[in-house]
């Protein structure tokens, strides 16, 4: 006779998939970047790896991979203590009245703060991390949860500032800047769609009022958001174009 086997069969993938959604990811908070709105910044500096039980540097233009050591010295009169996490970054192009664009490399923990170079290590790469890339206390991520948002009809308008990685064509996972932030009620995870400005063109046929793309909020500062691409509709998306935003997380 035939015999049978028990199996376990365990939560469906779509239950699965559903008690791991996230509107907006740890990962997304820390490495998307933002601007800095022409705020002063306490800059420490990434000095390099380290190797074991030393203080000294190794060669200069190392690159510090994931679980790495690396020395870090804080800012004149700051000091960092273990246990702090620091975020890791360099300096991108500047977006006229808005500041500089931050890019992430990475995050350190301080695992040791008993010397004026202070020693800690890499928990998080999201670039190359190497010495005289800037550092500065990482930002507490408050993680919403697992709630989804909720559509709104009477959201606030922008504008596209600008692209993180100035791409000349819009797609998924990209990282965009627009010009409202939580002085105007922006929230983590809200959703906003860029949309196209109707206008007649000569000899050609007219611009409608059309979704070009929707973006996810995943940083907010006090003028300006940062955003993730989640759909493209229309990929040459320009600086200036209108945003609306759409859905908010429930509070």
């Amino acid at each position: 006779g035939s015999s049978r086997r028990n199996v376990n069969a365990g939560p469906s993938l779509e239950l699965q998939l559903r008690r791991k959604y996230r509107p907006v990811r740890r990962s997304e908070f820390y490495s998307s970047g933002w601007l800095t709105e022409g705020k002063s910044l306490p800059l420490g500096e990434m000095l390099g790896t380290v190797a074991p039980l030393q203080i000294k540097a190794e060669d200069r233009g190392t690159t510090a991979p994931l679980f790495s050591k690396v020395a870090v010295t804080p800012p004149s009169g700051g000091k960092y203590q273990v246990g702090d996490t620091l975020m890791v970054f360099r300096f991108g192009h500047d977006v006229p009245q808005h500041g500089k664009v931050v890019i992430p490399t990475g995050l350190v923990r301080i695992t040791d703060a008993s010397r004026a170079e202070v020693v800690g290590e890499v928990i998080a790469a999201y670039g190359q991390i190497h010495d005289g890339q800037q550092v500065i206390p990482a930002e507490k991520f408050n993680d919403p949860g697992a709630v989804r948002p909720v559509p709104i009809s009477d959201g606030v308008k922008g504008r596209l500032l600008s692209s993180r990685d100035r791409q000349p064509l819009t797609g998924p996972q990209d990282v965009v800047f627009i010009d409202r932030g939580r002085a105007d009620g922006v929230g983590l995870g809200d959703l906003f769609e860029l949309r196209s400005t109707p206008h007649a063109r000569e000899n050609a046929a007219g611009i409608t009022d059309e979704v070009l793309a929707t973006v996810q909020v995943v940083h907010v500062g006090e003028k300006t958001s940062t955003a993730r691409v989640l759909r493209v509709v229309q990929p040459d998306i320009i600086a200036g174009t209108e945003v609306r935003q759409i859905a908010k997380l429930p509070s």
